[in-house]
């Protein structure tokens, strides 16, 4: 039953993404409104119980879904979507007629700030690059942390100057960051 109710929540989220991105909406409402319904009906509550069967608390099984889908799509540290979910918006675009600028972000010399200062300050960076990289993107595009101090914005449906500039003021904003812990970054 709750992997049934995470597989039909995976297609309502995708169906989400689509509705969201596509010329196409209106042909996908009806479609939408039954994984509504479908989403609702799987909201049962799931009882908590001591070593002596008496209910201590309850969960709903929809809330428990929705932390499923954040701990597989999210990353923990920045709360920008994972390389996980890059792979499924990849796989949903490929072959379509959408225009999609791809900018990639590496952090300079990120090992330095790590071997130097310590995890925690190379943790700081990284939310830093990534609060910097919330703040230029629009909500239609993605941001992704990639890898380590590796990022991937997606930008849909502008032309490639206009990606470039994109791309060149969050540069910018990135090489401005400025820290009393750990100083400047580039990437």
């Amino acid at each position: 039953m709750i992997l049934n109710a995470i597989l039909a929540f995976f297609v309502f989220v995708l169906i989400l993404l689509y509705v969201a991105k596509s010329k196409q909406a209106n042909r996908l409402k009806n479609e939408l409104e039954n994984y509504k319904k479908v989403w609702n009906a799987i909201d049962i509550p799931i009882f908590i119980k001591d070593k002596n069967g008496k209910i201590i608390g309850e969960l709903r099984s929809r809330d428990l879904i929705m932390r499923f889908v954040e701990f597989a799509l999210k990353d923990e540290m920045t709360g920008l979507n994972n390389k996980r979910f890059l792979e499924t918006v990849k796989i949903k675009y490929n072959g379509t007629n959408t225009k999609i600028g791809v900018i990639f972000i590496d952090i300079d010399n990120f090992k330095y700030f790590n071997d130097t200062y310590g995890h925690d300050v190379g943790d700081e960076v990284i939310k830093s690059v990534a609060n910097q990289i919330k703040l230029s993107i629009r909500e239609i595009d993605f941001a992704f942390r990639y890898g380590g101090d590796e990022f991937v914005i997606m930008v849909f449906n502008q032309e490639k100057d206009i990606v470039l500039k994109i791309a060149n003021r969050m540069f910018s904003k990135i090489n401005n960051i400025k820290n009393e812990k750990f100083g400047k970054v580039n990437a």
